[in-house]
């Protein structure tokens, strides 16, 4: 469940850098924005181990294709994210006169997706716990 750990890490992040910007602590910036970094590395690890072990189970010799797959969803969302999270502060700007509002909705709003990963990871993974495989190597094989 570290996925979750690095799911909810990260969404603290995202709320602390916004309570940053509205607070007006720019010299807190740089360790929060660190601390997310940090998070979100924490998350992609854990979700690549989620993904293999989830990748394993079902029909035998569709692993690669599962992997394949998982990895070109999370290439798009990516992309997507950040594109997203771009528009949606150029979207933003004009309704607030002080663009760290813009920003810390977006971050808030991230956030909340964040949270929402954390869930779902919670039921997908607690709904199907897997034991840990002992892989029995055998010389010549």
């Amino acid at each position: 469940f570290w996925v979750v750990t690095g799911c909810l890490a990260s969404a603290a992040s995202l709320g602390v850098i916004a309570w940053i910007g509205q607070a007006g602590l720019h010299s807190l910036l740089v360790p929060a924005v660190v601390a997310l970094g940090v998070s979100n590395g924490a998350f992609a690890v854990a979700a690549i181990g989620s993904m293999m072990t989830l990748a394993g189970t079902g029909r035998a010799a569709r692993e690669g294709t599962r992997m394949g797959l998982w990895g070109a969803a999370q290439a798009i969302a990516a992309g997507f994210g950040g594109l997203a999270g771009a528009a949606g502060v150029d979207a933003m700007r004009p309704l607030f006169s002080d663009p760290a509002l813009a920003f810390g909705s977006v971050f808030l709003a991230e956030a909340a997706l964040f949270v929402l990963s954390a869930f779902i990871a919670v039921t997908v993974l607690g709904a199907h716990p897997r034991p840990i495989q002992r892989i029995r190597l055998v010389p010549g094989e």
